[in-house]
């Protein structure tokens, strides 16, 4: 248990300072019930939790836990303070802060940084074996690289990976946006979208003091649930975003099926963003997984778009 959690710890002893946005958070749990630690070094080391668990009982001992390591490539160039991880387990996510090294210290705040790291890279993705020192890294990508550079002070304030689509990651700024990256593509955001839930108008600007919207989760997976994010204002209001989906989403058939447009525009999204999906007794098969329960969601003709915190996704646009 030692041995896995020690890492986190930096080598001079000083903590994290949780006063700095973004929050510390340097575990994770994937859907098949896998422990990740991300370590002071950026490098990111993983063990069943049940493992881990008998661990800290004493039923097994802790060099007979099967760990496995995973070393960002390129390294991590900032001070990494948060991990959130697909539910395969396929990508990471790794957030921090980027430190000024030329200016003294404390002068000059710290930017934010985020970077999507492939778990795939590296032996068997399935075995829990340590790489060896020299053996293949696993692929880091980092993200919002420029505008970072352009705006330190704005701040992913929430990046969650979405439920039906392991390899889409949504990032929430302190700029008023959204944006929606496909880990298999690359660093350009595949949507964007403006929250701006009261109607506003002009674009924010590129660090509000404020910001309307402050975090956000996925809604329940039941009807029109499956294709809404809920959206946490700062004053506590709740809004929903619907309809919102990133490309290549996979949908239950059944789920997309029963769903009852409540207007022209619904339908139409619907009907354009899932053209394979049978309703009212027609439709094709193609699309669907092998078991035919799944429905993908297809590339329309535009990858970003505006939106306020109502309705707009899929670049498509309406709402419910």
């Amino acid at each position: 248990m030692e041995a896995f959690l020690n890492p986190c710890v930096r080598s001079d002893g000083e903590r994290l300072d949780p006063s700095l946005s973004p929050a510390p958070n340097l575990l994770a749990e994937d859907g098949r019930g896998v422990l990740y630690a991300l370590g002071a070094d950026g490098v990111i080391r993983a063990c069943p939790a049940r493992l881990l668990n008998a661990a800290a009982r004493g039923s097994i001992a802790d060099d007979a836990l099967p760990t496995r390591v995973f070393k960002p490539e390129p390294p991590i160039d900032f001070e990494p303070r948060n991990i959130s991880v697909s539910p395969s387990g396929h990508f990471a996510a790794v957030g921090g802060l980027r430190h000024d090294a030329s200016a003294g210290s404390g002068s000059i705040p710290p930017s934010s940084a985020l970077a999507i790291v492939s778990l795939r890279t590296g032996g068997d993705r399935s075995g829990f074996e340590a790489l060896e020192d020299g053996a293949p890294g696993c692929q880091c990508v980092p993200l919002l690289v420029d505008d970072f550079d352009r705006h330190p002070s704005a701040r992913p304030l929430r990046a969650a990976w979405h439920p039906n689509s392991d390899g889409h990651l949504c990032v929430l700024l302190s700029d008023g946006t959204l944006r929606v990256f496909d880990a298999a593509v690359g660093p350009v955001a595949e949507q964007a979208f403006r929250l701006d839930p009261w109607g506003r108008g002009s674009r924010p600007g590129p660090y509000p003091l404020r910001p309307e919207i402050v975090d956000f989760a996925f809604a329940p997976p039941h009807g029109w649930g499956a294709l809404s994010l809920v959206l946490l204002g700062r004053e506590g209001d709740v809004y929903v975003m619907c309809p919102f989906a990133p490309w290549g989403a996979r949908y239950p058939r059944v789920t997309l099926e029963s769903l009852q447009p409540p207007d022209e525009t619904s339908e139409v999204w619907l009907a354009t963003t899932f053209p394979t999906l049978r309703r009212n007794g027609t439709g094709a098969e193609d699309g669907y997984d092998d078991d035919g329960h799944d429905v993908k969601l297809s590339l329309g003709d535009s990858n970003s778009s505006d939106a306020g915190g109502g309705g707009g996704g899929g670049g498509r646009g309406g709402s419910r």
